[in-house]
């Protein structure tokens, strides 16, 4: 999973990635990566955006964005 956004969002990026901590899913693994992040390989550049959003991420194929952490907490819980 690769979490970013800026810095100064209301819902800070340390926020959301508390929360996908919480949920402790086998395997997984978040990239906390804030807006200013430079020098990254291809599979983790995402477009940018003015909230927080992740990307839940099975090699270098990525599912579209999630930028709510409410739906981002939904989805954590699904088995897949």
């Amino acid at each position: 999973m690769i979490l970013d956004g800026p810095a100064d969002a209301a819902l800070t990026l340390a926020e959301w990635s508390s929360r996908v901590v919480a949920r402790r899913r086998p395997g997984l693994v978040a990239l906390l990566l804030p807006a200013d992040t430079r020098g990254l390989p291809a599979a983790l550049v995402k477009p940018r955006s003015t909230v927080p959003q992740a990307w839940e991420c099975r090699g270098p194929q990525c599912l579209p964005p999630v930028g709510d952490v409410e739906t981002l907490t939904r989805e954590l819980n699904v088995d897949r």
